[in-house]
């Protein structure tokens, strides 16, 4: 797993894109984040939490921002900012909140009120990354990529059901026709579909002159995929697939 703070040191350089931060972001899961981002308040007044991450204590009487979501990569940087800041701002966090969780929550009832979301405010500024809340569904999609990946990787009996849940699915078309691009394998053609848009564009980058043919049809849900695998002639369905074809993808046979 890449390093955030590396790869931010390199977006900052202009030595990496926006889709490879997001991920570098989403698949770090040692987050910090103020508590009442992710507890579930009991009793009268809040007090009494129930949470599922190490507490970290800055202060008992605090006034967090209801409007900022100050989060940090690591103890260091949420160190920094609460000497920066004051301990009262920071009040009570949790660390070693998953990226596939945090970014999630934004797009939640819970953060309603949260307009941006900071990395390492009181950090220098090439480890820093901001978020409004426009950017908040976005962030959400990453956090399914991610998660639906993580399940790939480690194939248990709720794969499948995560795969016909997920409504991110990226999926290239010939720009002729739109038709599905395709693969041939042993037992015949399959669709191609990929789950992030990094995904997506490093098999792009494989396809080579051909891909100026190409166009991703994005956020097609499963319950639209499916049925139109279904609806032609291909046999099956390769996620994250490379050129050449690599283990790693995912095949699925899609059969009525």
């Amino acid at each position: 797993m890449t390093d955030p703070i590396d790869v931010l040191a390199a977006f900052s350089k202009k030595e990496v894109g926006v889709d490879a931060a997001m991920r570098a972001l989403v698949q770090h899961d040692g987050w910090l984040v103020p508590i009442h981002a992710v507890a579930d308040m009991q009793g009268g007044g809040g007090q009494h939490v129930a949470v599922d991450y190490p507490v970290v204590m800055y202060a008992q009487n605090f006034s967090m921002p209801t409007d900022k979501l100050l989060v940090f990569t690591d103890r260091a940087r949420a160190d920094a900012a609460a000497a920066k800041f004051g301990h009262e701002v920071m009040g009570l966090y949790v660390e070693k909140v998953p990226g596939t969780v945090l970014f999630k929550l934004l797009e939640t009832a819970k953060l309603a009120a949260v307009q941006e979301l900071r990395v390492n405010p009181a950090s220098p500024q090439e480890q820093q990354w901001f978020i409004g809340r426009g950017g908040f569904v976005v962030s959400g999609a990453w956090a399914d990529a991610v998660a639906l990946e993580r399940k790939l990787a480690d194939v248990d009996e709720s794969l499948f059901g995560a795969l016909n849940r997920y409504e991110g699915w990226w999926v290239p078309i010939a720009k002729s026709d739109r038709t599905l691009v395709q693969l041939n394998l042993d037992h015949g053609p399959s669709a191609l579909a990929f789950t992030a848009p990094d995904q997506y564009q490093k098999f792009l980058h494989q396809m080579g002159d051909r891909a100026s043919q190409i166009e991703p049809l994005a956020g097609v849900a499963s319950s639209k995929l499916i049925p139109l695998i279904l609806s032609t002639q291909l046999q099956g369905l390769l996620v994250n697939a490379s050129i050449p074809l690599k283990r790693e993808a995912l095949e699925i046979i899609v059969a009525s």
